[in-house]
């Protein structure tokens, strides 16, 4: 999962000259760029449209959170757990799913 986002930036990198990542979210570097997308190459791009767009986002967050969430995700194996009692893990068993939340 890691390898996902991992690759993610790298594919927003390549379009350096149109895209930029700042705190994981993605931006336009050009207004124009948008404009351009959003008229002209629209029907390129979104074939399906803009509700096949957002249905195949939607279709791929419920696939990453259906990988991702379980229960007890921080094996606790109780199910009483003070918060002061969690140790943070090494890595974040939620890093794949952020994305989701857009």
């Amino acid at each position: 999962m890691a390898s996902d986002l991992k690759a993610t930036r790298e594919v927003i990198g390549l379009c350096g000259s149109y895209l930029t990542l700042r705190e994981d979210a993605v931006y336009f570097v050009h207004h124009s760029a948008k404009q351009f997308l959003s008229a002209s190459a629209f029907e390129a791009v979104f074939p399906a449209g803009t509700e096949g767009a957002h249905y195949s986002i939607f279709l791929r967050s419920l696939n990453v959170l259906s990988r991702t969430l379980r229960r007890d995700i921080d094996s606790l194996n109780v199910l009483r757990y003070t918060i002061e009692k969690v140790k943070q893990p090494d890595t974040d068993p939620l890093a794949a799913s952020r994305s989701c939340i857009y």
